[in-house]
C-alpha cells in the first residue's frame, strides 16, 4: 500500500529543507515521522517558547495585573485583581473617556486598561474588596455625544 504515490506524503517531501527553517528540530528520516509521532509535541513546545520568550518580556507578564472588563446596557464594569493590599492602596487610578490608567505598580511602572466603550469619566465608582478593586462607570449616550453647534450667518 505505501508503494501508491498518494499513500506516500511523506517520501517526497523536502525534510531536510523543512527542518531547517523550524531550526532543525526534526528527526532526520521521513520513516521516523511515521513511527513515533511524539517528536510534533515536542517541536511546538519548544517553538512557541521560543516565539513567546522573544516577543514578550516575561517579567512584564508576571507584574501585570489579571483585568476583566465587561459592559452592561449603561455601563462599564472593569475588575483589576490585586491581591495584595498594600499594593492596592499605593496604586492611583486615572479614567479617561476610553481607558483606566494605573500608577504606583512595582518598579515605577504603569499600566493602561482599554474600554470597549467611551464613559463619563467623572461617573467612576471604585471599590476594593476581597483582592479586587471594582471599578464601574457609566457609559456616554448616543445624545450626549452630540453638542450644538453655533452657526454665525453673513448676509
Amino acid at each position: 500500500m505505501m508503494d501508491d504515490p498518494k499513500n506516500d506524503i511523506f517520501g517526497s517531501f523536502d525534510w531536510k529543507n523543512f527542518g531547517q527553517f523550524f531550526g532543525g528540530k526534526f528527526p532526520h528520516a521521513a520513516n521516523d515521522y511515521l513511527k513515533d509521532p511524539s517528536w510534533v509535541d515536542r517541536v511546538v513546545k519548544d517553538v512557541m517558547k521560543q516565539a513567546f520568550t522573544n516577543a514578550v518580556d516575561l517579567n512584564m507578564l508576571k507584574n501585570r495585573y489579571r483585568t476583566e472588563v465587561f459592559e452592561t446596557h449603561n455601563n462599564v464594569v472593569v475588575k483589576i485583581h490585586i491581591p495584595d493590599k498594600e499594593q492596592a492602596r499605593n496604586l492611583s487610578a486615572f479614567v479617561g473617556i476610553n481607558q483606566i490608567k494605573l500608577e504606583g505598580l512595582p518598579d515605577d511602572r504603569s499600566e493602561v486598561v482599554k474600554l470597549p466603550s467611551h464613559i463619563v469619566p467623572e461617573s467612576c465608582k471604585a471599590v476594593y474588596k476581597k483582592g479586587v478593586l471594582q471599578m464601574q462607570i457609566r457609559k456616554v449616550k448616543i445624545s450626549e455625544r452630540m453638542h450644538g453647534v453655533n452657526v454665525r450667518y453673513f448676509d
